[in-house]
């Protein structure tokens, strides 16, 4: 009796239509534990304590990569801090490449000014260099993009960073709109956010004056 119940299961679960209500396997298994695993890697803690230590150190180069009686020599004896700076700004862009952008979005707002302090030097640095902006401020102009969606900091520093972008590409002359403060390294972001609030507040006053009037 035994032994026929056991052949009348084995043959019931070998049916067709038992088959049809089996749950089909996993099609992507790789591409799931990819994903768990990267979500797992995510540590905001550790990406923001990545890049306030960066930012520390740009703070504390910048005044020596360009310093204004050695303005003309950039190369000469502070090519090193020149160079630290710049190895700062990447660690930064590569500490957020990573992070989706519902991460990047709900991050600490202290995440912001590395974000711009990096996108400055590298500016100024081509601006004083006379070479071309990297590819990789891309990256931190969207990354800012995104953490403006929620804070407003992020959206003004974009602002600022932008029109600093739109200048350099549409001439190479050294004139800028720009308070002349935030192509000077000898301020930190701290000793220059006031002006460009008050910069960033002035363009929107423009915008809406010249929206009034084309009404």
């Amino acid at each position: 009796m035994i032994s026929n119940s056991s052949s009348t299961i084995t043959s019931s679960a070998t049916t067709p239509q038992f088959r049809r209500l089996m749950p089909p396997p996993p099609t992507n298994i790789a591409a799931s534990n990819a994903a768990v695993e990267e979500n797992r890697d995510f540590d905001p803690i550790t990406i923001l304590a990545v890049a306030v230590y960066n930012m520390a150190i740009i703070a504390l180069y910048q005044r020596l990569a360009f310093p204004a009686n050695e303005i003309e020599q950039p190369h000469g004896p502070f090519y090193h801090t020149i160079q630290r700076c710049l190895d700062a700004s990447d660690e930064i862009t590569m500490v957020v490449r990573n992070v989706n952008d519902a991460d990047l979005e709900n991050m600490s707002p202290h995440l912001i000014f590395p974000l711009f302090v990096a996108a400055r030097f590298f500016i100024v640095h081509a601006r004083i260099t006379g070479v071309e902006v990297p590819k990789n401020i891309d990256l931190i102009m969207y990354s800012l993009r995104v953490c403006g969606q929620r804070w407003n900091l992020a959206r003004r520093l974009g602002k600022v960073l932008r029109a600093a972008l739109v200048e350099r590409q549409v001439t190479m002359i050294q004139f800028s709109s720009l308070p002349p403060q935030f192509f000077d390294l000898q301020y930190s972001h701290l000793d220059i956010d006031k002006v460009l609030e008050v910069w960033a507040e002035s363009q929107d006053i423009n915008n809406s004056a010249a929206g009034l009037v084309g009404w």
